[in-house]
């Protein structure tokens, strides 16, 4: 009788074990989460960088004014792309 309590309390305990390694793993994916979140606001941030130093670098190339325009109109629909891709 005494090993079946002894069985009973092993299983109790590596029980108690188990559950307290899957809180630990989920607080663990949890922050994971939060900071590929975190990473993706900054990806968006350099894209966007980028995007912007890209356009002026192209825009010191145009001479005529209604291509300026045409690329700023393009950039703008860009920007908004990407903004309603990270957004939701």
């Amino acid at each position: 009788m005494e090993a079946l309590d002894y069985k009973r309390r092993r299983m109790d305990d590596a029980g108690r074990n188990l559950k307290e390694q899957l809180k630990s793993v989920e607080e663990q994916i949890r922050g994971l989460k939060e900071c590929i979140g975190r990473v993706e606001e900054e990806i968006f941030e350099v894209c966007h960088v980028v995007e912007v130093l890209i356009t002026l670098s192209f825009a010191s190339k145009v001479a005529n004014c209604g291509e300026w325009m045409m690329l700023v109109e393009t950039w703008k629909s860009k920007e908004e792309a990407w903004k309603s891709r990270y957004e939701d």
